[in-house]
This record gives C-alpha cells, structure tokens and sequence, in this order.
C-alpha cells in the first residue's frame, strides 16, 4: 500500500502525522478511487488557497517556508511536515482535512442550516457535550453491536474518539462492507463513513451518528465500566433503518478501548466486520453471551 510522505526537518522523507495516516490508509484501501488522485487533493486544495495571496513568493516569506518546497507540495510531490502544515493551516484557518478532502466539501460541511440552530444552542447551554474525558478517554475503540440478522453474531469495527474544543468528542468509524451491502450502500469508504459525537451524562454516555447521504441516524447509550473495567462501556444501539422486516433495529452494544499504539490499532482493523460471538473472549464474550432474552426479558 502506497502511504504519503512528508519533508523531514533533514530533508528525509518521513511518513504523515499518525491520525492523517490512518484516514489515508482507510481511504486507499476502500474508496473506489486512483491512489494518485487522492495525492492530488492537497496540491488542488493549496492552489485554491494561494489564489487570495498577493503571490506565493510572499505568502511563503510571511509564514517562514522555502519557496522551493512551497513548489513541491503545489505540484503534489511531497506533503509538508507537521510544523509547516500547521503554518498553513493556522494562515488559511483551515484544518488537517485540506491533505484528504476537497476543499469546497470542507466549506459546506461548516454551513450549517438555520433549522438547526434552536438544537446546537440547546446542546451548547445544557452541558452534555462537555465529555469527561477520564472516562471516555480519546482515542481508538472497537464498537460491537450484537447483529441484528443472528444473535450469535457480532458486528464490529474500529471507532477514532477525537476531543475536540469545548471538551466536546467526535468519532468517526466505518460501517462494515457486509452491512452497506444489506443497506444497498457502495462499499467505499466515503460512502461507509460513520461521524458523530458523545453526549455527557451523570453516569453515561450516548451518541449519535449519521451515515451520509442516507436517511440512517446511529444512536446508542454506554455505561461505565462493565465489571469495573474503565476500558469497556456497555449499553444498547439503535439504527434507524431495519436490515430486514422482522428484525429489531435496537441491539446490545459495547465499547472496548484500544491499547496505545499502532499494532493494536491495525489488529483490531483486520477483525472488522461480522464475527461470532463464541470466538470472543474475555468481557466481549461475557456481556454477549448471556443470550437475548438477558437483555431484553419478557
């Protein structure tokens, strides 16, 4: 797999910031697109940026970057290492995304409709979203929902927990390709892309979700501790949309954070998707395994 790099302090070439790696790693391995294109994007990005400029001989000498290498992150040969991208990004006021998505998708996605202001003042005033981070701490996760086809089946895959400013966390996952499949979704990534954001309770947290471009809505409600392990928050999920008639779109969920590092993380990737219950171990399989019936009695 080809992963971008950026320009070392010492003119070695070194791989992207870690979180920008894995989106990108994501990307090229499921998104229906050319590799090349995707390298593309920040070039087009930066030369939309430049055009307020009064020339980039001068925009380079106010931010303290070499004009050369200015020349090659335009023409889409390098990537510029974490400091000169925040020079950037802190000049434009724009984020790390300019290296992945276009930029107009950016500006779009900031606009947000005046039917929605009434609930994003709610929310900014009742507290919830301020996200005790020692409890839910950022982070990589594995989301397991019991599926909703067989009960003797898990679905899981890796979710990225991001605080952002106000003490309020993000997350992004990606549905498995299984699921789109029975939701009729193309299986690339942009397609399959999971975003949303916890909410702060007394002795709990919830999400919410939205898949794009698709009417489906994920929400769902985490305890703390199952067993009286920090690592594991267990509740329930609901999806808006039923995978068939007769199944339930609400299912015992859980939250198993990850161990620091990349070979967890890549780990814990290689086994998304649909997976039995009885292969999992520990709490996983402890919480899953009581049965239906524990969790939603008659």
């Amino acid at each position: 797999m080809h992963v971008p790099v950026v320009d070392g302090p010492d003119g070695s070439r070194e791989f992207l910031p870690y979180e920008v790696r894995e989106e990108w790693e994501q990307n090229v391995h499921d998104m229906d697109v050319d590799p090349a294109e995707l390298r593309q994007v920040f070039s087009r990005n930066l030369r939309l940026l430049v055009q307020s400029e009064n020339s980039v001989a001068e925009f380079c000498r106010n931010i303290a970057i070499n004009r050369t290498q200015f020349n090659r992150y335009l023409s889409g040969e390098a990537f510029p290492r974490p400091d000169v991208l925040y020079k950037i990004c802190r000049h434009f006021d724009v984020d790390a995304r300019i290296l992945l998505q276009p930029l107009e998708t950016l500006r779009e996605a900031d606009v947000l409709p005046d039917a929605l202001a009434p609930i994003g003042s709610a929310l900014l005033n009742s507290g919830l979203i301020e996200v005790d981070a020692k409890r839910l701490v950022p982070g990589h996760y594995v989301f397991y929902r019991l599926s909703s086809l067989d009960p003797e089946k898990l679905s899981c895959r890796v979710m990225n927990v991001t605080q952002e400013g106000e003490g309020g966390m993000s997350f992004k996952s990606f549905l498995p390709e299984s699921v789109a499949d029975k939701l009729s979704l193309p299986k690339g990534a942009k397609n399959r892309a999971f975003t949303g954001m916890f909410f702060q309770h007394v002795s709990a947290v919830s999400m919410a979700a939205v898949l794009p471009k698709t009417q489906t809505f994920h929400a769902g409600y985490f305890e703390y501790a199952y067993m009286g392990n920090p690592d594991y928050l267990y509740g329930f999920s609901v999806l808006s949309q039923r995978l068939l008639p007769e199944v339930s779109v609400l299912q015992p969920a859980m939250l198993k954070r990850l161990d620091d590092g990349y070979p967890a993380l890549m780990a814990a990737r290689r086994k998304q998707g649909v997976t039995r219950v009885a292969d999992q171990t520990g709490l996983v399989y402890r919480y899953f395994s009581q049965g239906i019936g524990a969790f939603f009695p008659k």
